[in-house]
């Protein structure tokens, strides 16, 4: 089974959708795998974007057919790069992705409630408020909103193979399913 870009969307929506809001699914494709057909990535990023550092050496954002954002990270040392989708697409829309995808607003009103009370304490309440308020927001821009879930190709393919199969056969092996005693 060779995997191509748009498969991969499919399979990250699906995990990302069993998943919730409790994880960021990744799935880590290495760099020489044969296992995914690399020519289905378009031919140009979308834009260039920085990312949350987490290691990377460089990142590549890409438009999906929905409102999110393909994101593709490089890891040279580990020799992998690693595919998730942005619940916003930052290329089409930065400010509501830093909202969706990154610790951003509580980082702001965390900031905020840490400047002010700084602020109330030193008596320039306004001033310390606001700069708390922008290195919150700065600070939660760079955090993500939740921890990674990272799947394997080479383990993803055998797991899909495994249901297709069972998909296939589905009702085949009726004759020689286990029945009670007492029951023809």
């Amino acid at each position: 089974m060779i995997f191509t870009a748009s498969k991969l969307i499919t399979i990250l929506r699906r995990l990302q959708a069993r998943h919730g809001n409790s994880a960021l699914v990744v799935i880590s494709v290495p760099i020489a795998s044969r296992r995914f057909d690399w020519s289905s990535l378009p031919s140009r990023m979308d834009c260039d974007i920085g990312a949350i550092n987490i290691g990377q050496s460089k990142d590549w954002r890409f438009s999906t057919d929905g409102p999110e954002g393909l994101h593709a990270q490089l890891f040279p040392s580990r020799g992998v790069i690693e595919f998730h989708l942005d619940a916003v697409n930052a290329c089409r829309d930065p400010l509501s992705h830093g909202i969706a995808d990154t610790q951003l607003v509580s980082g702001a009103a965390l900031g905020g409630a840490l400047g002010l009370a700084i602020g109330l304490l030193s008596g320039s309440p306004a001033k310390i408020g606001l700069i708390g308020v922008a290195g919150g927001a700065i600070i939660g821009s760079q955090t993500p909103k939740a921890p990674r879930k990272v799947y394997l190709l080479s383990r993803l393919q055998s797991a899909l193979q495994r249901a297709q199969f069972r998909a296939r056969n589905r009702g085949a092996f009726a004759p020689y399913r286990f029945r009670p005693r007492g029951h023809q």
